[in-house]
């Protein structure tokens, strides 16, 4: 969940919004809970959280996908 957290802020620090950003990840739970937007974790919510927030304030938007490693 954190290096989605980066990559949302290093769009933002690179004057990136009304973007669409795919995401492709081996992590199902991250995956998970990026679709479902929540997590049982607390640490992984509140990071969730940020990432929404940053999102919906630039324009930013995510598809995520699951991929075998």
């Amino acid at each position: 969940m954190v290096a989605v957290e980066l990559t949302i802020l290093t769009l933002i620090s690179t004057h990136h919004h009304d973007v669409h950003v795919r995401i492709r990840s081996d992590n199902q739970g991250v995956v998970g809970a990026l679709k479902a937007g929540y997590s049982r974790g607390q640490a992984q919510n509140a990071s969730l959280r940020r990432i929404v927030q940053l999102m919906q304030e630039h324009s930013i938007w995510l598809t995520v996908d699951w991929i075998a490693s």
